[in-house]
């Protein structure tokens, strides 16, 4: 081509003033359109992912809450037994004292 003169294809070349507006014009839509695409993709991808942590949160608040009841329940085990073994020696003890007094009485 002439030296300072951009190359120009000859479609264009041919192209009107008006057409050439109407071409800018419809690759600014088409390229508007794809970024709003895209935008709505990247937008649902964060619900779904929204959606993910929400039920991993719950997740591990259930199993919190599940440990918790585990503790307590383990808590009140430990509790049982230990009031069981001090029935078992208060027993004892009344036992040994009334064997005692019999012994003193005889």
């Amino acid at each position: 081509g002439q030296v300072g003169k951009p190359v120009v294809p000859a479609a264009r070349r041919a192209m009107s003033e008006e057409e050439r507006e109407e071409a800018k014009r419809r690759r600014a839509e088409k390229k508007l359109a794809e970024q709003f695409e895209e935008f709505e993709r990247i937008e649902r991808q964060l619900v779904e992912r929204k959606a993910e942590l929400l039920k991993v949160k719950e997740a591990r608040r259930q199993h919190e809450r599940e440990q918790e009841a585990l503790e307590e329940s383990k808590r009140a085990q430990r509790a049982e037994r230990r009031n069981e073994g001090m029935k078992r020696k208060r027993e004892e003890l009344a036992r040994m004292l009334k064997e005692k007094k019999h012994a003193v009485s005889a």
